[in-house]
């Protein structure tokens, strides 16, 4: 699977620091991610990983829900992904297969309509929330 991943994850990424956890991305209207899914299908909402300026992987982002969907499930699962489009100095990360987790959203069977959501991922820097709005056709 290749996928962008999330700015601010490439920044925990850089730091590689550790202690007392802190909000490296807050919520705003600008970081909504929106995503239309037809109502029979799931659908990818972001990938979260953190790595070093080595690309090693530097452990596996956990994640948790802050508000849940009122229709569907979200879905935390555990994948491999390629890293795209990230430079750590010197170093081009691109191409690098990394774990990490990836977000789904699966829609209640027969639901039409917008549901929002939030979520927080946990990395070594600190956690990242994010907001969702789904628009179910």
């Amino acid at each position: 699977m290749r996928v962008q991943l999330a700015l601010p994850l490439l920044l925990a990424a850089l730091a590689g620091c550790s202690g007392a956890a802190k909000l490296i991305a807050p919520a705003s209207e600008d970081a909504v991610v929106t995503k239309r899914v037809k109502s029979t299908q799931e659908v990818g909402i972001r990938s979260h990983a953190q790595w070093d300026s080595q690309c090693q992987a530097k452990g596996v982002p956990w994640a948790s829900m802050v508000k849940a969907p009122t229709s569907g499930k979200v879905e935390f699962r555990k994948e491999t992904a390629t890293i795209t489009g990230s430079d750590f100095g010197q170093v081009r990360c691109d191409g690098t297969r990394i774990d990490g987790i990836r977000i789904y959203y699966v829609p209640e069977p027969g639901f039409k309509g917008t549901v929002d959501f939030m979520y927080d991922v946990q990395m070594n820097l600190g956690q990242v929330r994010q907001p969702v709005k789904i628009i179910v056709e």
